[in-house]
C-alpha cells in the first residue's frame, strides 16, 4: 500500500513537473483560409531588430509547435515562416483561454492570386464593380445573414481583429472598406479592399473577414443566391 501512494505521488509530480514545463503552444495559421499550416518551418525572434539568435522549429500535423524557453501568456514575437506564401510577421500575441497562442500569418499577393483564381472556378468571377455593389438593392428577405445577426458579426470582429504593433507606434487608425461576395453555400469568397488607410491595418481587415464562419446565403425566389457586401472594419487608437 505504502509503495502504491509512493507510486501515485511520484506520477502526480511527474505529470505537474511536465505540465509546468510545457511551455507555449503556438498554432500557426495560414492567413487565407483560416486554417491551420502543418509541417512547415519557421523561424522566431523576440523581435526583428534582435541580435538574438532564431529559434528553428516546424509545426506537427496539426499546426502546433511549442515555444519551450517561455510561459508567458502575452509575447512579442517576429516570426519568419520558410513557406514563402506567408509574409513575414512581428506582433504582440496573447494566449486564449486555454494557453494558446494562435498565429495567423498574412498571404503574399502571388499566394493571395492563385487562391482567387481557384475562388473563380469553384464559384464563378466577381464580376461586379464596386459602383454596382454600392448600388444593389435587397429586399429584408433576401439579405445574407451572419450567424445570430449583425450584433454577433461586429462581436466576432472585436474578438478576432488585432491591432498590429507597427499601426499603433506610427499612429494608424481608420476605417477600412472590405468588398466581398457571400456564396450560395454561404462562404465568404473573393475579400479585398476597396480603401483603407495603411497596408498594415487593410491586412488585418482583409483577414478578419476570410476568418468569418458561414453566413446564411442571400435567397431569391427560394433559392440560395450569391450576395455582394461592403463591410467597414474601424481601427481607433485610445
Amino acid at each position: 500500500m505504502k509503495n502504491l501512494i509512493l507510486a501515485l505521488l511520484f506520477f502526480q509530480i511527474t505529470f505537474l513537473f511536465s505540465q509546468e514545463n510545457k511551455g507555449l503552444e503556438l498554432i500557426i495559421i495560414d492567413g487565407y483560409t483560416n486554417q491551420p499550416i502543418p509541417n512547415t518551418s519557421i523561424k522566431i525572434l523576440p523581435k526583428k531588430s534582435s541580435n538574438k539568435e532564431a529559434i528553428a522549429s516546424k509545426t506537427d500535423e496539426n499546426g502546433i509547435l511549442l515555444l519551450s524557453n517561455t510561459k508567458k501568456k502575452k509575447v512579442k514575437l517576429y516570426i519568419v515562416p520558410e513557406d514563402n506564401r506567408f509574409l513575414e510577421l512581428e506582433r504582440k500575441f496573447k494566449a486564449d483561454e486555454s494557453g494558446v497562442l494562435k498565429v495567423p500569418l498574412y498571404p503574399t499577393k502571388d499566394y493571395e492570386s492563385k487562391m482567387f483564381a481557384l475562388e473563380d472556378s469553384i464559384y464563378g468571377k466577381d464580376s461586379l464593380s464596386t459602383e454596382e455593389i454600392e448600388n444593389l438593392v435587397y429586399e429584408e428577405s433576401e439579405m445574407p445573414v451572419f450567424n445570430g445577426g449583425y450584433a454577433n458579426m461586429f462581436k466576432f470582429i472585436q474578438e478576432n481583429v488585432h491591432y498590429p504593433e507597427i499601426s499603433r507606434e506610427f499612429g494608424e487608425q481608420g476605417t477600412c472598406y472590405i468588398r466581398f461576395i457571400i456564396e450560395p453555400d454561404g462562404k465568404v469568397s473573393h475579400a479585398k479592399v476597396i480603401s483603407g488607410p495603411s497596408k498594415l491595418l487593410i491586412r488585418e481587415a482583409v483577414r478578419v473577414v476570410r476568418a468569418m464562419p458561414k453566413w446564411k446565403p442571400s435567397q431569391k425566389n427560394g433559392q440560395a443566391t450569391r450576395a455582394s457586401f461592403i463591410l467597414p472594419i474601424k481601427f481607433q487608437l485610445g
